[in-house]
């Protein structure tokens, strides 16, 4: 077994008491003392080098882009100097608005085109051209008044309808003026309930809807009731004979009986089919003459 020599532990311990306090600290700066510690730091470019002041060596916070560690700061955007700049749309070289570019240059005004900067935008706004632009209601292709579009395309004239664009507008229909218009079912010449034809505010345009139980056969002209028997054939009956006898060519529901023909005139006997119907006194089926049976 090797003897400790006390004398060596002694000496370690003083040689590692010495190492301490001669180690220099290390510290992280404010980065706005930077500089301030010895001379060399001066913007913060690069490590700073160990000052003399109690042996610290300071290590700077934030960047090395040029002086303080800072990059570079965006100007904000000036309207009115010709120049598009970030957050602009437009700029006309001023700042006023109802030019075509807002007082801020941050709106395009409506109606208006701005191409170039520094340059005056450009009023868009054509009326006549078939374009809906800006401020207009209406453009029917043309700048003429009293057609449902007024003449500066403002404003849908009163009793139009103006659907789209570059399309002549539309004259609103008025029930009981006599004339079937758009949206309407029929126009007798007025407005009156429970005659055929009446105005009502549940129809498309309000105009004038065709009431049940009738049939309008002319515009401006008395609607008439749906009556079989009657002798007004209307667009539901096959045929309408004045009566409502059975075996006469016309049922009394108004449909053509079998073996018969009927016409605005009446009905007669469908000669040739076969059938011996009415007055006839023979059918062969043909309406050769010469054989047997006329050709009544």
């Amino acid at each position: 077994m090797h003897r400790r020599n006390p004398l060596l532990y002694l000496v370690m311990g003083t040689l590692l008491v010495l190492g301490c306090e001669s180690y220099p600290t290390v510290l992280r700066s404010d980065p706005d003392a930077i500089g301030n510690e010895g001379e060399g730091g001066e913007g913060g470019s690069g490590a700073a080098e160990p000052t003399g002041t109690g042996g610290r060596i300071v290590i700077p916070q934030g960047g090395s882009t040029g002086e303080g560690g800072e990059g570079p700061v965006e100007q904000p955007a000036v309207c009115g100097n010709g120049e598009l700049e970030p957050g602009e749309l437009c700029d006309d070289g001023d700042e006023a608005g109802g030019d075509g570019c807002s007082a801020d240059c941050a709106v395009v005004e409506d109606g208006f085109v701005c191409l170039v900067p520094g340059e005056a935008c450009i009023d868009a706004q054509v009326c006549g051209n078939g374009l809906l632009e800006g401020e207009e209601a209406c453009d029917d292709g043309n700048a003429l008044a009293e057609d449902g579009c007024a003449a500066d395309c403002l404003e849908v004239e009163a009793g139009w309808l103006c659907p789209r664009p570059d399309v002549p507008c539309v004259a609103l229909p008025e029930c009981g003026n006599g004339a079937i218009e758009l949206g309407e079912e029929c126009d007798d010449g007025g407005v009156v309930s429970d005659d055929g034809c009446t105005g009502t505010e549940d129809s498309l345009l309000d105009g004038c809807l065709l009431e049940a139980g009738f049939y309008c056969p002319e515009s401006g002209e008395a609607c008439v009731p749906l009556v079989c028997g009657d002798g007004n054939r209307t667009p539901d009956e096959e045929c309408d004979d004045g009566n409502d006898v059975l075996g006469d060519g016309c049922t009394d529901e108004c449909a053509i009986e079998d073996g018969w023909r009927c016409s605005s005139s009446g009905c007669v006997p469908d000669c040739g089919d076969g059938a011996l119907v009415g007055a006839e006194d023979c059918d062969d089926e043909n309406q050769a003459s010469g054989d047997g049976c006329s050709s009544i």
